[in-house]
């Protein structure tokens, strides 16, 4: 009889256990998913960040050139009146 009731608890024990053990494990997958996720989450705010600054280069340098120009066709235009 008191084999019985050991080997119960040992039973008992082993199942508690192996609960444990999965819910642990099952934690563990969610936290490394979680930490993936934000991982990738912050690598494509840095790459949005680039692109909006290479946009934002893109349209100051046009800007520019144009601004440019036209001082070019001004300064053409005042030379051309001169001679």
């Amino acid at each position: 009889m008191r084999g019985q009731i050991l080997g119960s608890t040992r039973g008992i024990a082993l199942v508690s256990v192996l609960w444990i053990a999965g819910l642990l494990a099952i934690m563990a997958a969610s936290f490394v998913s979680a930490s993936r996720t934000e991982a990738r989450l912050a690598r494509n705010l840095l790459e949005n960040a680039k692109a909006e600054a290479l946009a934002d280069a893109g349209v100051h340098r046009a800007a520019l050139a144009g601004s440019a120009s036209e001082r070019l066709a001004t300064a053409l235009t005042s030379a051309n009146r001169a001679s």
